[in-house]
């Protein structure tokens, strides 16, 4: 895993932080959005994809659980995950997590997008 230093301020910004997504044109029920970028190797997002539910649910070390979604979030909460870039592997400097939660079904979508490269400009 590479240390603070290899990562732009940018980057580093809001780590392990879940930042709902909210736009007029989104609905605020059943579904809530909702963004969270961590570092790969980190103890976080390893234990993110190893139980995605639990996580949800009661965060993991630095990533809290998601908030507003607690009472949505349950032991019987169906999540689905996929992840984009899975080749880049360990060559992944973030992982960005995108979480879209429905009340209605009680299901959460969670899809990974692996960053291999620093931001340019």
């Amino acid at each position: 895993m590479l240390g603070d230093e290899d990562y732009t301020d940018g980057e580093l910004a809001e780590l392990n932080t879940w930042i709902p997504l909210t736009n007029d044109l989104l609905p605020d029920w059943p579904f809530r959005f909702y963004v969270a970028k961590l570092k790969s190797g980190s103890a976080e997002l390893d234990e993110l994809i190893k139980d995605p539910r639990a996580v949800l649910k009661n965060g993991h070390a630095s990533l809290p659980a998601l908030s507003r979604q607690n009472d949505l979030i349950g032991d019987a909460t169906k999540v689905t995950t996929t992840i984009f870039g899975h080749d880049r592997t360990l060559k992944a400097r973030l992982v960005y997590m995108v979480v879209a939660v429905d009340a209605q079904d009680n299901s959460a979508s969670m899809t990974s997008y692996k960053a291999a490269l620093p931001p340019s400009g």
